[in-house]
């Protein structure tokens, strides 16, 4: 009596791929917040806008703070992260293509 199943060559899972494409969809998030054309300025908002906004909604350490048990928590967050993500768009990536 055999076992085991046998094999029907189907991948029992599929590669999680949202590492990869939460960071580059941050990223392209953020030129088109300013849609810069000259290269270096659009390097700095895809690579730094993006950074900050994946940090902002997609890391662990948001993750943790915006599913916390403490309400209070939650909301501090979330009005942390809207305040932040807009103050850092409008005045450190202007700053950062003024200096390019």
């Amino acid at each position: 009596m055999n076992l085991e199943p046998p094999n029907l060559n189907v991948p029992l899972y599929k590669r999680d791929y949202s590492k990869l494409w939460l960071p580059v969809l941050a990223g392209l998030v953020a030129w088109t917040y300013h849609h810069p054309m000259a290269v270096p300025q659009a390097a700095i908002s895809f690579f730094v806008g993006g950074a900050f906004l994946w940090f902002a909604f997609g890391s662990g350490f948001s993750s943790r703070l915006s599913h916390n048990k403490v309400p209070f928590v939650r909301g501090l967050w979330y009005v942390i992260v809207v305040a932040g993500v807009v103050m850092f768009m409008q005045h450190v990536i202007p700053f950062l293509h003024a200096l390019v």
